[in-house]
Formats: C-alpha cells, structure tokens, sequence
C-alpha cells in the first residue's frame, strides 16, 4: 500500500507470452529440449499453485509468461479460486480452452 492504493509489484517478463512466442515461430519447429523444459515448468508451476489450493482456471499460451532466459512464469490470475472444499462447482475460463 502506498498512499492508500494498492500496489502490485510483478516479475517483468521480457520474453512475452507463450502464445506470441509461438507465433514468432511461424510453423518452424521448437527443439524437443525447449518443449521439454516449459513442460515441466508449467507442471511445476500448477503443483505449486495447487499445493496452496488454489485453482488457476484460465491456463493457455496468452497466461504463461517467459524471462529473458526463457523460463516460464505463470499469469493472470484472475479468474483463479481458492478451493474451500475438494471439488469446484462453478465453470469458468476461455472457452476455446475449457475441457469438454
């Protein structure tokens, strides 16, 4: 808080989004190391969340954020929940990535 306003002091990510990233691409493969590498820290990640019960609900390439080093840092928590019980009930998150 500063000056009665709330402040968040974030990472910056000067690597943009996955989704951009890939699209720099424009169809050339990435190296199965590289692929690798965000994988399991995007798994990581999500268990790390998750251990705090917390449900991320909006996971897609426009939310997972890289460094300069090509690191992964996951996003846009806005639409996530704390789990108060264990199960969730409610629907919500970017259709085109909502399990069927």
């Amino acid at each position: 808080m500063e000056k009665g306003k709330l402040n968040i002091v974030m990472e910056f990510c000067s690597g943009g989004d996955l989704d951009k990233y890939l699209k720099r691409l424009a169809g050339r493969p990435m190296k199965d190391e590289l692929i690798w590498k965000f994988f399991i820290q995007m798994c990581i990640g999500l268990r790390d969340i998750h251990s705090k019960r917390i449900l991320h609900r909006d996971i897609k390439a426009l939310n997972v954020f890289l460094t300069h080093d090509e690191n992964i840092r996951i996003g846009d928590l806005g639409v996530a929940k704390e789990m108060k019980q264990d199960f969730a009930r409610t629907v919500v998150g970017t259709p085109y990535y909502l399990s069927p």
